[in-house]
C-alpha cells in the first residue's frame, strides 16, 4: 500500500505492500516496526493487517495501519486498550504520537493500540477524487440552493466512484470499521477489548458494542457523537447543547468589553446576518466566494465550542453585520465542505435524517427554524447527503438490552450529549462531566478524567463525577 507523499519506515512499507492475510478470529504475530513519515515517534510502533473491502461478501482486501504504544510495566501486559480515532478523518496513530503522555499510567499495565480507519485520505485506498472537499455542508435555504447542492453532490460522488472499481466508497461506514476493529482484536490474540472511543470514534465504538457485546471488556465514550438515540432524540439534544453554547457566548459578550458586540443585542445581530444571507449570500471581499446562511451557521457553530475563540467570533459577526464574511473565511480558509469519503461515512452511518425531495426537506427546515432559529442549519446535517445514493449500512440503534458490562462516558460543556445518551442505556454505567470547554478530555490530558478512566480500565470501578 502506498502513501500520498508520506513513507513509513522501509520494513513497514514492505509489510504493507506484501499484505497480511487475516482470518477472522485467528491470532497472528505482527511485525511491529518503528513508524516513519508523519507518524514517526520514539515509542510508537506500526504494523498493518488486511481486511476485506466488504465484510458481508469477503473478496478483495485492503491493508489498514495499526499503531502501538507498548506496555511499560515490569510484568506481562494485562491486554490491550484500543483507542478509536474521531473525525471522521482523524488518525489513531497520530493520536498515539501526539497524546502519548495521557497513556503513561495506563501503559504500566496495558498495550495501547490504535489504527487509521479505512479510506483515510493519507492512504491510497481511494482515488484522489474521493477526498476532494467540494460538497457543501451548509443546509440550503431555497429550492434553487437545494437543486444546486444535489447536482454538486451527484457530480462529486460520480467522479469518486469512477475511480473506485473495488466499490470501497460504499463500505466506509462505521459497521465496517467495527469489524476491522474485531480483526485487530483477533490478530492481537485478545478475547475481549477495552475500548476508549473518541469523538466520532463513538460511532464505531457503539457499533462494535452492538455487534460484539461479549467481546467488550470495558468501553469509554469520550466526547462521542450520539449514534444510540433516535433522530428525534438526537435533534432535541443538539437543540439543547447549541442553545447552551450560544447562551454562554451571549453572556460573555454582555460582561466583557473585549467583545466586538458588547452592549448590543447579539442574538438580533446574528439573526439579521443569517436572514440577510438567506436572501443574498455574503461576499468575501477580494474573492468570488460567498457564504450562504447555512455556511455561516456552520462556521459560527465551530467557534461556539471554544472559549478561546469568543473574541474572534464577535469580530466575525460584527464584520458580517457590515456585509462581509471575510473573518469567517480567513479563519477556516475554506467554506464548510465535505468530501465524497467523509460524506459517505456519515450518510452510511445514518447520522441524520434525509429527505425524499425538496418539499419533504422544506417541511423539516421550517421545523428546524422554529426549534433553533439562530442555528437551524445545525439540525439539518443530513443535507450533506442530498443528491447522493450512499447506502445506510449502519443505521442508528440503541445499546438498550445489549449484554454489555457497565460503561463510562466523558462529557464536557462544549461536547454534545452523546456520552450521556450512551451511558443512560447501559445499567450501572457512569458519566464524568467536565464543566468547561474541551473535547476528548482523556487524550488532551485532563488528569481528573484520566484518573477515573484508568481506575475503570484497571479494576472496573465505575463512578459518576465532575472534573
Amino acid at each position: 500500500m502506498r502513501y500520498k507523499g508520506i513513507a513509513l519506515a522501509a520494513a513497514v512499507t514492505a509489510l504493507m505492500a506484501g499484505g497480511v492475510v487475516i482470518a477472522q478470529g485467528q491470532p497472528i504475530a505482527l511485525s511491529w516496526q518503528s513508524c516513519g513519515g508523519v507518524w514517526q515517534a520514539p515509542r510508537v510502533e506500526c504494523a498493518t493487517i488486511e481486511v476485506p473491502i466488504d465484510w458481508e461478501r469477503p473478496g478483495k482486501k485492503i491493508a489498514i495501519a495499526v499503531g502501538r504504544l507498548k506496555h511499560t510495566g515490569s510484568g506481562p501486559s494485562r491486554g490491550v486498550v484500543l483507542s478509536v480515532p474521531g473525525g471522521p478523518g482523524g488518525s489513531g496513530i497520530m493520536d498515539l504520537k501526539e497524546h502519548e503522555a495521557s497513556f503513561t499510567e495506563l501503559r504500566r499495565h496495558y498495550d495501547v493500540v490504535s489504527f487509521d480507519r479505512r479510506g483515510l485520505e493519507l492512504y491510497d485506498h481511494l482515488p484522489k477524487a474521493c477526498h476532494q472537499r467540494e460538497m457543501p455542508l451548509g443546509a440550503p435555504a431555497t429550492r434553487a440552493e437545494f437543486d444546486e447542492l444535489a447536482a454538486t453532490n451527484r457530480a462529486a460522488v460520480r467522479a469518486c466512484r469512477d475511480g473506485d472499481p473495488g466499490k470501497l466508497i460504499d463500505r466506509v461506514d462505521s459497521a465496517d470499521v467495527a469489524r476491522d476493529m474485531d480483526s485487530i482484536r483477533a490478530v492481537l490474540g485478545q478475547e475481549q477489548l477495552r475500548i476508549i472511543a473518541n469523538s466520532y470514534g463513538g460511532v464505531p465504538g457503539s457499533t462494535y458494542a452492538r455487534l460484539f457485546p461479549k467481546r467488550v471488556a470495558a468501553l469509554v465514550m469520550d466526547g462521542t457523537v450520539d449514534h444510540v438515540s433516535t433522530h428525534d432524540q438526537a435533534t432535541q439534544e443538539r437543540v439543547e447543547s447549541v442553545k447552551e453554547r450560544l447562551g454562554a457566548f451571549v453572556d460573555w459578550c454582555a460582561a466583557d468589553t473585549s467583545c466586538a458586540l458588547h452592549g448590543r443585542d447579539v442574538r438580533a445581530d446574528w439573526r439579521g446576518v443569517i436572514d440577510k444571507a438567506e436572501r443574498e449570500p455574503l461576499p468575501v471581499p477580494g474573492t468570488d466566494i460567498t457564504y450562504s446562511s447555512g455556511d455561516l451557521q456552520w462556521a459560527a457553530g465551530a467557534y461556539l465550542t471554544r472559549d478561546d475563540k469568543r473574541r474572534e467570533l464577535s469580530i466575525a459577526i460584527d464584520q458580517a453585520v457590515k456585509g462581509s464574511a471575510k473573518v469567517f473565511h480567513d479563519t477556516f480558509r475554506q467554506k464548510p465542505q465535505g468530501s465524497p469519503w467523509l460524506v459517505s461515512v456519515e450518510c452510511g452511518d445514518g447520522m441524520a435524517r434525509t429527505w425524499r425531495d425538496h418539499q419533504d426537506y422544506e417541511r423539516e427546515r421550517k421545523g428546524a427554524e422554529a426549534a433553533l432559529p439562530e442555528f437551524w442549519a445545525y439540525l439539518l446535517r443530513g443535507s450533506m447527503c442530498i443528491g447522493t445514493d450512499y447506502p445506510v449500512n449502519n443505521a442508528r440503534a440503541p445499546l438498550t438490552g445489549t449484554p454489555l458490562p457497565p460503561i463510562m462516558g466523558v462529557q464536557s460543556f462544549s461536547d454534545g450529549h452523546g456520552p450521556g445518551a450512551a451511558v443512560a442505556q447501559v445499567p450501572g454505567s457512569g458519566l464524568i462531566r467536565f464543566n468547561g470547554y474541551g473535547h476528548t478530555m482523556y487524550l488532551t490530558g485532563n488528569t481528573c478524567v484520566i484518573d477515573h478512566v484508568n481506575r475503570y480500565f484497571l479494576d472496573g470501578k465505575v463512578v459518576s463525577a465532575t472534573c
